[in-house]
């Protein structure tokens, strides 16, 4: 009876052509959802690429002794590709170094640096390894975030210039160093571990600083992939959601926030598949589609309230240290 009395309204009112064009749009965008879900499955559970026949036999990884950072070493290892360590802790160059070799059996090189000095010395450490060494992936993982969340009016200067110094400019002069070897080369991919923070519609409210530091690792990434595209180098914005590690100050791993070799072997699976900017472990990216699907000022509020608690915690935290 409904059906009926909808019929007869749609063709009171409605020329038939208008039905049938309406029709034809609707099922395009059906078949559109379609194949965006089929590439989705594709891009997340087909396996990646050969990266050592593809890219080379070394790679070099920025702090690489704790996090993510050490997945990505043991990661690449495991594909028999030799790896350059870099990090600020000889000590534990050293015992990264021992691990990886005892394992994976492959030449690993340890260079042991302060990233957050001037860039100057940075290039008399960095230029020569690349000179020396055929680095054919780069993973750009240094960085560093707040202690706790804040206002920015209680964020210390020397904090906020060295979060911009170590995850923007650091970042982007060791890609600068390591380019002319690949362009040489014909062939290379780089890793720029950007955040969830630098890609969040409504940014990171109480990590402002830290949020557009990995905002330009991400705009970085894009502008630098489309002008080394025609020489055959990749250039990738890999975007984590929360992995147990020391930035995060994250303990215990569980299905969205994954063991860090478990992300990093996501991200190894995803290079040179895929969009610049990608969010490589499945898990995260579920948050990602679910965070995007809230209006506006509902994921405002939401992020607010989130951060607030964790401040809250935080400083609770500090207080009874004190006392």
């Amino acid at each position: 009876m409904l059906l009926d009395k909808v019929d007869r309204i749609v063709d009171q009112y409605l020329p038939k052509e208008f039905v049938r064009i309406g029709a034809f749009l609707f099922l395009l965008y059906l078949v559109y959802q379609v194949f965006r879900f089929v590439k989705f499955l594709v891009y997340y559970l087909l396996p990646g690429k050969n990266l050592k026949r593809c890219y080379g036999e070394w790679a070099m990884v920025t702090g690489a002794t704790d996090g993510i950072g050490l997945g990505y070493a043991k990661r690449l290892a495991a594909r028999k590709i030799n790896v350059v360590l870099v990090g600020r802790s000889q000590e534990k160059l050293d015992n990264c170094e021992k691990e990886i070799k005892e394992k994976y059996h492959v030449d690993v090189r340890t260079v042991c640096f302060d990233m957050s000095q001037s860039t100057e010395e940075l290039k008399q450490v960095l230029v020569p390894i690349f000179e020396k060494i055929p680095i054919g992936i780069l993973v750009n993982n240094v960085g560093i975030s707040y202690e706790y969340a804040m206002f920015l009016t209680e964020l210390p200067e020397d904090r906020l210039r060295t979060i911009i110094h170590l995850n923007c400019e650091v970042t982007a002069m060791v890609t600068k160093m390591c380019v002319p070897g690949m362009i040489e080369r014909k062939r290379g991919a780089i890793v720029n571990v950007s955040s969830a923070a630098g890609i969040m519609a409504c940014g990171d409210p109480l990590y402002d600083i830290y949020s557009a530091s990995k905002g330009f690792v991400d705009l970085f990434s894009r502008s630098l992939a489309t002008e080394l595209k025609n020489k055959h180098i990749v250039v990738e914005c890999h975007a984590p959601y929360f992995v147990p590690s020391k930035l995060s100050k994250i303990r215990h791993a569980s299905l969205m926030c994954p063991p860090a070799d478990v992300y990093a072997e996501a991200s190894l699976e995803k290079i040179g598949r895929g969009p610049t900017t990608v969010v490589p472990y499945l898990g995260h990216q579920l948050q990602h589609f679910l965070y995007h699907s809230l209006p506006y000022p509902v994921l405002q509020m939401f992020m607010m309230m989130h951060h607030m608690d964790i401040r809250k915690r935080a400083l609770k935290k500090r207080a009874m240290k004190k006392d």
